[in-house]
């Protein structure tokens, strides 16, 4: 059985030798100790054959729509498309025109947010970038985000799609471009279930 020192360090904090996984023996003890307790940053762009696309530089700005390739299900609903938009969220059905509302409500529509305020990415300076990237069940990122939700969850999670959004030095509206966050969110499904998980 796998021991504490068998974990090696990975993008997603460490894991187990592959010598291990080959023999599927990791200890349940040693796989709490080599499950990271917060996914890391993705590094967007790295991924041949991966497209990644940033969204057009002005305010309140969105994608067009996402199309899904297994449906989301969310709530008791399921989605065919999502859009990333600007001021921090994804949205299904709709884009929303601006600025973080009561929420919910009949206005906000179905959203993922995870940091939902006033962002503008067409200031003076050029300061912020938002942009996002598709992966399906092909891709290593899929594999290692699937991986991390399995124990997270102690669950068998494989997911078939995923998108990836990063919002970059992004200043918020009316205030000083020295004053950035940058965090990324992603949905991801197997078309059963899904799952949402943000990065600060």
């Amino acid at each position: 059985c796998c021991t504490v020192g068998d974990c090696l360090g990975s993008m997603l904090g460490c894991r187990c030798d592959e010598s291990c996984y080959a023999r599927q023996d990791c200890c349940e003890d040693v796989a709490d100790v080599c499950t990271p307790e917060h996914l890391p940053f993705l590094e967007l762009g790295t991924t041949n054959g991966v497209m990644h696309t940033f969204l057009p530089v002005f305010d309140d700005a969105s994608s067009d729509p996402i199309d899904i390739l297994v449906t989301l299900p969310f709530g008791n609903t399921l989605q065919p498309s999502v859009y990333v938009g600007s001021n921090g969220y994804f949205s299904f059905e709709r884009t929303l025109e601006c600025c973080p509302m009561l929420f919910p409500g009949e206005d906000s529509g179905l959203l993922v947010a995870p940091f939902w305020v006033d962002i503008n990415i067409a200031n003076d300076d050029g300061v912020g970038t938002v942009g996002y990237e598709v992966h399906d069940q092909n891709g290593l990122f899929l594999s290692q985000v699937s991986d991390f939700i399995s124990r997270q969850q102690r669950t068998n999670f494989s997911g078939q799609w995923m998108v990836v959004a990063e919002w970059r030095d992004v200043p918020e509206f009316r205030g000083s471009t020295s004053v950035t966050n940058t965090f990324q969110g992603l949905l991801i499904t197997d078309g059963t279930e899904s799952y949402a998980v943000f990065t600060y």
